[in-house]
């Protein structure tokens, strides 16, 4: 009779809840053919079984085996133990172990298929027909912490040495150790930690290997150490230990030092081994491994390998007092064998330590070796000749007006002209265009004196200039004289355009412009307005291109364009009624906040110009505006989304309100104004201040605007943390004022810029930091000014300061209170 072919078949499931588990390769093994197939979650099987058709594969007589393909591997299934254990223990006959296969076998081996109408991996019709036998289960990971708890120590001395040294993760930079014997376990990671398995002949280990051939550990003392769980079924104790490899050698010294084994089971246990590393080594290898034959297993958590310190070296000293006089010999205080006692000698001997030398002190005058001494003379002075030589005595400077024989350490200080006296005094400093010289102050200085710009020239100070033009820093408009106006900072040329502020270098010329007639409908490209060189015409284009001015662009038909709007909503009501909510700038004293736009209308997707001019004139500029948006290509709702890019700022609403027209006037830019329409914050929420970014979805805007051209304003509110103010610099008089010296009043007060002291005869109005010196002379002798300022008169003949006072043809004259 011939037997009708019986498929192969079973069952893979969860060992603790016997549910089929899909997906499990599952390969059959006929001689040298191979089958393979998945367990399945539907079709004519119930979830996690598998049938394989042994039609011209398997045929009567003959054996197979059935595997599992993750246990050929070493891997499972996520959540799951490896191995995959078989749980047919009755007709499943392995006729190669003449026994019927155990849980502990990783298959089932040499199955016979027939001939006598039975199939061990399928059963007989009516004991299993295609359902199968040939099952197996895979035990589910416990959800448990680490196997063992203890941390891995730092190290005492630098840092770890080996990579991964607490498997976190897994295995990676380790290998499986191969020996001194060829390994032909598995390693695995579980719970925390690297499992080493054994099963009939195998064994198992893992190593790593650095490389030492620099010599940067060289004669270093490690410390190889792990935390190791070994279980009772572990019929060896795993062990850990050093393999070295020295430079030029072909081969490994294996278990250099010795090795350390784990003695205790079912718990966890750290162990540790020392050695001191040779001078030639090239590599060393780290490793843990388990010679053990039988089936068992053990883990891993950690491996160290650290450098330990050594014992510091002993440092000897010379002991007892060394006197002040004496000196120790060359290196008497070093590479000491033992505690050695100072000892004076006449003369240092070699191999001795710890001896000293004594010298007679003289006096300076014996030893040739007295010198001048006190503050040196000032770099104009003279030091009398052979003044400093042959000293019977350190001896301190002295000033003299004449050099006196016998007398050390003289010096004497010429009398130095001023500019006064040579007339030759002038205005410092750079007289700047389109300025002119007050008249005469260049002529008669006592003094050299800093060029000073004034609005009105003034009769006792010198060096004074004004403007030849209107050009002229200011902070409101009287500063500027009328008809002129101030503007930006700077007073703006009545003849000029009001559209244009003066250039910010000094020329007085009106800033050039654009000219000629901007139409109605025309914008303007980016920028084309600002920076020009010289006065430029309005051109129309088609596009906008990079380095022209003055360039424009007509919509197509019905086209417009949105121009943006974004105020700071401080009482968060969603309407802006004064100037005190500002509106937020692209740059300046408003740009308190950085906010992106994108604008995407049907086919049409582009995001804002930036700092794009803003029709509320009197608040500066920005923040955006689109191109062109023609109604061609506008097929439905056009979307507005705003972002708040700035840290702390937020949108009071998710709404906009919108404001149609060609022009807005300044005063268009409060009040309550426009449409509102309803948005959706997209990023926090608006009710706890934290929306930061907002879409709003205009279904009908284009639709009634078919027809029109130029732009719709569409608003932002949003609020936040506005800048602390800059607090204004603060300048000072610099240089020293003399003794005695007075301001003038108010001269030391509200400067504009640091400015130097100036010496006067008389103090002016508008300057400062001017002084008249303290000292003078008067009556029978001429009127001398000290401070920097002398001057010499009639019947003065030799007249100059001394650190003593006033030194008069020779003698000295007391300055009056």
């Amino acid at each position: 009779m011939v037997e009708v072919p019986t498929a192969i078949a079973g069952k893979v499931v969860d060992a603790v809840t016997k549910a089929g588990m899909s997906g499990v390769t599952i390969q059959v093994y006929n001689g040298d053919t191979l089958r393979e197939t998945t367990t399945t979650g539907n079709g004519t099987y119930s979830n996690g079984t598998y049938s394989v058709d042994t039609t011209n594969f398997v045929n009567p007589g003959t054996y197979y085996d059935v595997r599992v393909k993750g246990n050929m591997e070493g891997t499972a299934p996520i959540g799951y133990i490896f191995p995959a254990k078989p749980t047919t223990t009755s007709y499943s006959w392995s006729y190669t172990d003449n026994r019927d296969t155990q849980t502990s076998d990783l298959y089932y081996k040499t199955q016979q298929y027939g001939p006598t109408g039975y199939n061990d991996c399928a059963g007989p019709a009516g004991a299993g027909g295609a359902t199968g036998r040939c099952n197996f289960e895979y035990s589910p990971i416990v959800a448990e912490g680490p196997i063992c708890t203890d941390p891995m120590p730092s190290c005492p001395v630098g840092s770890q040495i080996l990579a991964n040294p607490t498997f976190d993760g897994g295995s990676s930079s380790w290998g499986f150790y191969s020996a001194p014997a060829p390994n032909n376990a598995t390693g695995l990671w579980e719970r925390g930690a690297l499992k080493m398995t054994s099963f009939g002949a195998a064994r198992s280990g893992w190593s790593q290997t650095i490389n030492v051939a620099d010599g940067y550990l060289w004669g270093k003392k490690l410390r190889v150490a792990a935390n190791i769980y070994r279980s009772a079924n572990q019929g060896s104790s795993p062990y850990i230990g050093l393999n070295i490899k020295r430079i030029g050698s072909p081969s490994w010294e294996y278990n250099f030092g010795g090795t350390t084994a784990v003695s205790t089971v079912n718990t966890c246990s750290q162990i540790a081994r020392e050695i001191t590393v040779p001078t030639d080594l090239e590599q060393i290898q780290a490793f843990v491994y388990n010679w053990d034959a039988s089936a068992g297993f053990s883990y891993t958590d950690w491996l160290s390998l650290c450098q330990v310190a050594a014992p510091p070296p002993i440092i000897y000293t010379c002991i007892g007092t060394l006197p002040a006089s004496a000196t120790l010999c060359t290196g008497d205080d070093q590479g000491l064998t033992v505690e050695t006692p100072y000892a004076e000698v006449p003369a240092c001997t070699i191999g001795r330590k710890c001896e000293y030398t004594t010298s007679i002190v003289l006096p300076c005058a014996a030893s040739g070796t007295c010198v001048c001494t006190g503050t040196p003379p000032p770099a104009s002075a003279t030091l009398c000749t052979g003044d400093d030589q042959n000293l019977g005595a350190n001896t301190p400077y002295t000033e003299v007006t004449a050099c006196t024989a016998g007398t050390k350490c003289e010096y004497t200080i010429p009398i130095v002209s001023t500019c006064a006296d040579t007339r030759s005094c002038v205005c410092t400093g750079s007289l700047p265009s389109n300025t002119a010289l007050c008249v005469g102050d260049d002529q008669g200085l006592l003094v050299n004196a800093p060029l000073t710009h004034v609005s009105t020239c003034t009769d006792a100070t010198k060096c004074e200039y004004t403007a030849t033009c209107n050009y002229s820093v200011c902070t409101v408009d009287t500063e500027c004289g009328a008809p002129d106006t101030c503007y930006g900072g700077f007073c703006r040329n009545s003849a000029c355009p009001s559209s244009t502020t003066p250039a910010a270098d000094g020329n007085c010329a009106c800033p050039a412009v654009c000219t000629g007639t901007l139409p109605a409908t025309g914008q303007v490209c980016l920028n084309d307005d600002q920076g020009l060189s010289v006065d430029t015409p309005y051109s129309q284009v088609p596009a906008c291109t990079d380095g022209a001015k003055c360039e424009y662009t007509l919509p197509p038909a019905n086209a417009t364009y949105v121009l943006g709007r974004i105020w700071q909503d401080k009482d968060h009501d969603f309407r802006r009624l004064d100037l005190t909510e500002p509106l937020l700038t692209s740059s300046g004293v408003n740009h308190f906040a950085d906010v992106s736009v994108d604008v995407s209308c049907g086919s049409w997707n582009g995001e804002a110009y930036y700092d794009a001019v803003n029709d509320c004139d009197s608040e500066g500029r920005g923040p955006y505006e689109t191109g062109w948006i023609g109604k061609d290509s506008v097929n439905g709702p056009c979307t507005i989304t705003a972002t708040v890019t700035t840290p702390g700022w937020y949108f009071t609403s998710s709404d906009s309100r919108r404001n149609w027209g060609d022009t807005m006037l300044p005063e268009s830019c409060v009040g309550y104004f426009g449409d509102v329409y309803t948005g959706t914050c997209l990023q926090g929420s608006v009710s706890d201040n934290t929306c930061t970014k907002v879409r709003v979805v205009l279904s009908d805007w284009f639709d009634n605007i078919k027809n029109y051209i130029g732009f719709v304003n569409m608003w932002f509110a949003i609020d936040g943390v506005t800048p602390t103010p800059t607090p204004a610099p603060t300048y000072t008089c610099t240089g020293i004022l003399p003794p005695g010296a007075n301001f003038c009043d108010g001269d030391d007060q509200g400067l504009a810029s640091n400015t130097p002291l100036t010496p006067v005869a008389t103090c002016t109005d508008g300057a400062k930091c001017e002084y008249i010196p303290a000292a003078s002379v008067g009556a029978s002798a001429c009127e001398v000014i000290i401070g920097g300022l002398e001057q010499t008169g009639a019947g003065c003949r030799s007249i100059r300061a001394n650190s003593e006072g006033l030194i008069f043809d020779g003698g000295k004259v007391t300055c009056p209170d």
